[in-house]
């Protein structure tokens, strides 16, 4: 009996050491397919691309787990299974069982197999322009709007074709792409993806300015662990996006549009900034009067008397588009090509704020004071900064 059982497990030995001995390991780099897909080229001997199915599970070069959707064209995996390539083209290797990178890289690495590759990868055409970026968030996708552009296009025949566009600032771009709700963006250029990207921003309030300013604040693109760019966004902003290529540059731009809150709810919230300041407040709405939006006038007596008219609109935009209509001086208003010239009894102050336009004519030290607090440097008249 005992000589049967020394018998039994020998041979379960060797059958596990048969089977060890079939597994085989190999080093491979990845290629990734435009559809998500994975391409592997053999680097140990002759090298051979190959499909594979790779395990869900695998470990990176760090000793984490991650799965094969975050391997990148260039690197370097080592592959463990029963070695037998089925035939067809490329090659088929079903019978993999491990799978760990042994090292990151970049698309470039795969240029010493481009002829093995052959056919198996999508040519990389050359382009006649920068390529478009889609914006893409939470809530919504759109397109950027363009403006400056440098590219050059390699012909193919040893001569090359350049074409410049020349724009202007991108707070005078117009149509420009908006965004509503948006905080985290993600920046999806179609191929081929930038070496570099930069952005800037400024507030909404300077779009269509007749005075640019100097540079914007500048904002941190992020890159992930995949290649994959980000911003991080505001309401109520301009961003600009300076992106570059080895054939070229070009810019990017969009708006960030403020919440929209209802009529009342801002009426009564301005109400209640100057109540709390030692006004007394008698509000009452009133025909409109050349600019388009609905108009409220605000009495104020006690701490000082005047009145405050305020402008209401559908969206930011459209109270954007009035703005503009008013020069420096706050006493021209060119409106459907049409000008008015405008005669105060005293000094006009206007601010802009999301979907409202305030007017103040007046230079009461207390109503001024509490305007610029509240809403910042009036864009016309007084002490504009246009």
């Amino acid at each position: 009996m005992k000589r049967l059982v020394c018998i039994l497990l020998a041979l379960l030995c060797l059958s596990s050491c048969a089977q060890a001995a079939s597994e085989e390991t190999m080093r491979a780099m990845v290629a990734r397919l435009p559809d998500g897909g994975i391409l592997l080229v053999r680097m140990d001997g002759a090298p051979e691309p190959f499909s594979a199915k790779l395990p869900e599970q695998m470990l990176d070069e760090n000793g984490g787990v991650i799965a094969p959707d975050a391997l990148n064209s260039g690197d370097v995996v080592e592959i463990t299974g029963d070695g037998a390539l089925a035939e067809s083209w490329p090659l088929q290797y079903p019978g993999v069982t491990a799978a760990r990178v042994l090292s990151r890289g970049a698309a470039d690495d795969l240029a010493p197999y481009c002829e093995v590759l052959e056919g198996l990868l999508p040519e990389k055409t050359a382009r006649d322009a920068p390529p478009q970026l889609t914006l893409t968030w939470e809530y919504g996708v759109t397109q950027a709007s363009m403006g400056n552009t440098h590219w050059q296009r390699d012909n193919g025949d040893g001569t090359t074709s350049a074409v410049i566009a020349c724009g202007p600032h991108v707070l005078m771009w117009s149509p420009i792409a908006q965004l509503k709700d948006a905080r985290t963006v993600a920046l999806d250029f179609a191929q081929p993806v930038p070496n570099q990207v930069r952005a800037q921003r400024w507030p909404d309030a300077l779009y269509r300015a007749e005075e640019l300013p100097g540079d914007g604040e500048s904002i941190p693109v992020i890159k992930n662990e995949n290649g994959a760019l980000s911003i991080q966004v505001e309401p109520g902003y301009v961003y600009l996006l300076r992106a570059s290529w080895e054939e070229g540059s070009a810019e990017y731009g969009f708006l960030t549009l403020k919440p929209e809150r209802k009529e009342v709810a801002q009426i009564e919230e301005i109400t209640s900034e100057f109540e709390s300041n030692g006004f007394t407040v008698a509000s009452e709405s009133a025909e409109p009067q050349i600019l388009t939006g609905k108009r409220h006038l605000l009495t104020l007596g006690g701490a000082s008397d005047g009145i405050v008219t305020i402008y209401e609109y559908e969206d930011p935009t459209s109270a954007q588009a009035d703005a503009q209509c008013i020069d420096g001086s706050g006493s021209i208003v060119t409106l459907d090509e049409v000008t008015h010239y405008l005669e105060w009894k005293d000094v006009p102050h206007f601010y802009r704020q999301n979907n409202l336009i305030l007017q103040y004519v007046g230079t009461d030290e207390t109503i001024l004071n509490l305007l610029t607090e509240l809403y910042g440097e009036p864009f016309a008249g007084g002490a504009s900064k246009r």
